[in-house]
């Protein structure tokens, strides 16, 4: 007896049909999921689009990023929630026991997996993609890379680019002191070269080989280099990567949501595509890196034709400073066992890893904080007295430390403009979330906790608790760097692993590289406000924020230049 066979064409109709309900099925339990929610029972603004929400009323402001959120806040307390995408509610809280509770779960709350699907697409599967059980595993390998002496031990490498900096600069200068210049890409060179050397000994040097390059201030093309090659290679794939970033937001979304669009975007998106090549560079020259550093601490035996080249160049094992070599050695330690160990691909995901944290967010903040001190010329003349009571171009960490209204400057500068303005979160599982101070719900009753359920969405407001006036007092949108010498008490309450601030987060997942961070910056100003003066290049209201993935800068009228921070750099002798 023959069996019945379908007929090809309605082979591909019920094929089509399926693939068709996938993401109507999808849509469905989305938009019906928030009736279903506890959320609905806090207050919040009312309104919003059922596609946006109220994420147009958020973007409204394009000098202040925290105005909308502050608003609700004066308005419905410290817990409220507000419509994201497609109806659905998103808890936000300022209250700093919320926040703790929900830092210190990261069991229970991760990323959105929009973000998360960002984040992959531009840099890989390393710490700042990976949750639960496999970040925990990541982070505790990771860690003694970042301790204190090693960071310490960085500061002269700092220094050293710094100074670098300091010469492309006044070379790019030259006979035209007081100039205008877009400082970001410098700054944007000066931090990848860091990161380069800091992360896995490789000087990418993109500082020196901007030959005072005039016309061509798009650190993106730092791949133009007379020692083009596998590191340049690296570095011009995530600057590829990095600028795919812009528009991401809805459709990353749906991405997430309806995975086959994944594949169709990619025949389609050139971005996709770009985005996808620069990562499988990243990976191809990741992996070899990986190999290298294993070849030269011992834990690789060196390549047949290679070995007495090995024998004569490369360092001992354990020699290794960098933060790759750190990495591996750690990882391969026999303190760990081997199903804590992260494999070579997930060691590999963290090199591009290391570039976005050390390199991206680290040049926005300095530009931020070069724009605060350009519009407080006061702070900045104050600042290079303090920084001339220090002889040396090159001091060590602890003197620069030292620096009391220094160490003021770059909090409240990290304050007032965090690289990042908030960052987002998803319950795994229902939960409850103790508060500080009771608040109202929408029927009027006083309430001591929050309840959630899983799939219910966190908004966690840095921007805002770094700007919250119930903390920081009635000056807190002010820049005032004399405030870290007289504190508020509330400050002591949020949540945080440096300056009493949330720009680092804290708990688990906070900012592994925090303790980098602050001292390549200090490193970076120190030099650039001994040797110039700065001076903002246009009306300070003609200076908009934008974010993607970072708040970056961009001028009033002059959007299709992409991001800018123009500046009158002057040289400076004392």
């Amino acid at each position: 007896m023959e069996s019945a066979q379908i007929p090809l064409g309605k082979t591909v109709a019920y094929a089509s049909l399926v693939l068709l309900c996938i993401p109507i099925f999808k849509l469905l339990t989305i938009l019906i999921r928030p009736y279903f929610s506890p959320l609905r029972e806090l207050r919040g603004p009312p309104g919003g689009s059922w596609i946006t929400g109220h994420i147009n009323d958020m973007l409204k402001s394009e000098k202040d990023r925290a105005e909308c959120h502050l608003l609700w806040e004066k308005e419905y307390g410290h817990v409220y929630v507000y419509k994201s995408l497609l109806n659905g509610d998103r808890l936000t809280t300022t209250d700093p026991k919320a926040l703790n509770h929900i830092l210190a779960n990261p069991m229970i709350y991760y990323k959105p997996a929009h973000l998360r699907l960002t984040v992959g697409q531009l840099i890989g599967e390393g710490l700042i993609f990976a949750e639960g059980a496999a970040h925990k595993r990541q982070r505790r390998v990771m860690n003694p890379s970042f301790s204190p002496g090693h960071i310490k031990e960085m500061n002269e490498l700092f220094l050293m680019k710094a100074l670098e900096l300091r010469d492309a600069l006044s070379a790019h200068l030259g006979a035209n002191p007081s100039e205008t210049v877009n400082i970001i890409p410098f700054i944007a060179r000066c931090t990848l070269d860091i990161i380069g050397l800091a992360g896995f000994n490789t000087d990418f040097n993109t500082v020196k080989n901007t030959n005072g390059e005039k016309k061509d201030e798009n650190p993106g093309n730092i791949a133009k280099q007379e020692n083009a090659g596998s590191t340049s290679d690296l570095a011009d794939a995530f600057a590829k990567s990095f600028r795919t970033d812009q528009g991401y937001a809805i459709m990353q979304i749906l991405l997430a949501w309806i995975p086959p669009l994944r594949s169709v975007l990619f025949l389609f998106d050139s971005t996709t595509r770009a985005a996808e090549d620069a990562q499988a560079t990243m990976r191809r020259i990741g992996k070899q890196l990986v190999e290298e550093r294993k070849r030269e601490l011992g834990f690789l035996p060196p390549k047949a034709d290679e070995q007495q080249s090995q024998q004569r160049d490369a360092p001992s094992s354990g020699t290794g400073k960098d933060l790759l070599s750190l990495m591996i050695k750690a990882n391969m330690s026999p303190d760990v066992s081997p199903e804590q160990r992260m494999t070579d691909a997930e060691v590999m995901h963290q090199i591009p890893t290391f570039m976005v944290a050390g390199h991206e967010t680290t040049a926005t903040g300095l530009v931020w904080a070069l724009y605060s001190l350009s519009t407080h010329p006061e702070v900045q003349s104050r600042l290079r007295t303090e920084l001339y009571t220090l002889s040396s171009p090159t001091p060590t960490m602890n003197e620069l430390n030292e620096l009391s209204y220094f160490d003021a400057v770059v909090k409240e500068c990290l304050r007032l403009n965090s690289p990042f303005e908030n960052t987002l979160r998803i319950a795994q599982a229902d939960d409850v979330i103790p508060v500080g101070k009771p608040f109202l719900d929408r029927s009027g009753q006083l309430r001591d906790r929050i309840r959630i359920k899983k799939g219910d969405g966190v908004f966690l407001p840095v921007l805002v608790m770094n700007r919250l006036e119930e903390i920081w007092g009635p000056d807190a949108a002010e820049f005032d760097p004399e405030r870290w010498f007289k504190l508020p008490e509330a400050t002591n309450s949020v949540p945080s692993v440096w300056g009493n601030q949330f720009s680092f987060l804290s708990g688990p997942r906070s900012c592994i590289g925090f303790r980098f961070a602050v001292m390549e910056m200090k490193s970076i100003l120190y030099t650039l406000i001994r040797n110039f003066e700065f001076k903002l290049g246009v009306a300070e209201e003609d200076i908009l924020k934008t974010s993607a993935i970072v708040t970056r800068p961009m001028v009033r009228g002059q959007k299709d230049k992409g991001t800018q921070m123009p500046l009158i750099v002057t040289p400076w002798t004392p």
